[in-house]
């Protein structure tokens, strides 16, 4: 069961929208913002040692200004097993590589890449995965 949607944004437009989306079609589920990938890895190592129970959806922009989403994924795959298995991501980006999305893709912590901003179709095809 879904405890926990990650939010790592470094646009504010970008994280309003998400986080109202996700605050009407998930109203019982913890949403955490965060502007940078230290921030956010931090906080999910962290958090998944404390709670071993918890499943986190973390949804990533894909380019974030300082770091692209293959730092946090790169950081990510270090981590126990446990937390990896516990979490699930979602990429978003307005630009779409495609031969960048096969990459991402193929690892199995991986569910998606949506293209921003988010919207009721992309919430419902999130929902598909829950």
């Amino acid at each position: 069961m879904l405890n926990e949607i990650i939010i790592v944004d470094d646009s504010e437009f970008d994280i309003f929208i998400a986080k109202k989306m996700f605050e009407t079609s998930f109203p019982h589920v913890e949403i955490k913002i965060f502007t940078t990938p230290n921030d956010a890895l931090f906080y999910i190592k962290n958090q998944s040692i404390e709670n071993s129970n918890s499943f986190k959806l973390i949804i990533l922009d894909y380019y974030l200004k300082h770091n692209e989403a293959s730092f946090f994924t790169d950081e990510f795959e270090k981590f126990e097993s446990q937390i990896i298995l516990q979490s699930k991501i979602i990429f978003l980006s307005s630009l779409i590589d495609k031969s960048k999305i096969s990459m991402m893709k193929s690892k199995s912590y991986v569910l998606d890449f949506l293209e921003k901003p988010l919207n009721q179709k992309s919430i419902e095809h999130i929902k598909s995965f829950l």
